[in-house]
């Protein structure tokens, strides 16, 4: 029977491969060596689960670089802070504030103005005096 010896034992198992597919195992499998090797008189834990049903898992000891709470609360403030500057503008204002900046797909100045018929001069004047306004709102 190929692969086992007359003893019983199992022999040399040959496959055909690609220096690149070997050097790849050749590497995975030093790697798992080695780490067995360093790990010898530890003990490995998980962080998924806990031996104690009522402790908290290790992963939350563990910080998430890719979230900051306080990045994420700002931004809440800030967003709160635009809706109640919007809700001081007139109704004329917030209309030319959603066309041109908050609308799915945002308009120009000369949508707008083709939409309404003001003039192209009246819109931008229109839209420089609205944002002078918002800013006075938002500056913290």
């Amino acid at each position: 029977m190929p692969g086992v010896s007359e003893d019983g034992r199992d022999g040399n198992v040959v496959m055909e491969s690609t220096k690149c597919v070997y050097d790849d195992w050749k590497r995975q499998k030093d790697r798992k060596d080695y780490i067995h090797k360093v790990n010898k008189g530890f003990v490995t834990l998980s962080y998924h689960s806990s031996e104690d049903k009522y402790t908290s898992l290790s992963e939350e000891y563990i910080p998430d670089q890719e979230s900051n709470f306080e990045d994420s609360c700002m931004d809440k403030f800030r967003l709160e802070a635009v809706r109640e500057a919007l809700e001081r503008l007139n109704e004329d204002e917030k209309r030319m504030i959603e066309y041109l900046y908050l609308s799915d797909k945002p308009g120009t100045e000369r949508g707008y103005s083709a939409l309404t018929g003001i003039s192209p001069m009246t819109v931008h004047d229109r839209k420089i005096r609205i944002l002078k306004k918002l800013k006075k709102f938002l500056w913290f």
